[in-house]
């Protein structure tokens, strides 16, 4: 995996974007009915554990912030990063 030294945004931009999505995630996952996880994540969780959900965490981080590169925010960020995740987890193969 590859990483720009300094991430697109800056450093507290994409701590805030991993947080937010590695949040994200674990609600996920921690959701009692199994049948609403999609089994993609649950694959990923059972075969790597936490790591391997970081990292997947990380690569959404880093995407987001590439796709919003520069982009003001105008109170809209949250909308922004629930419609990105919905998307994400819901495309997962």
């Amino acid at each position: 995996m590859n990483y720009e030294a300094t991430p697109p945004n800056g450093l507290t931009s994409f701590s805030e974007t991993l947080f937010f999505i590695s949040y994200h995630l674990s609600i996920i996952l921690e959701n009692e009915d199994a049948d609403k996880i999609p089994p993609y994540l649950q694959n990923r969780y059972e075969l790597g554990g936490f790591g391997e959900l970081m990292m997947l965490a990380m690569n959404w981080a880093m995407e987001f912030e590439r796709i919003n590169k520069d982009r003001e925010w105008d109170g809209d960020w949250f909308e922004e990063m629930e419609a990105f995740l919905d998307e994400k987890v819901n495309s997962v193969k």
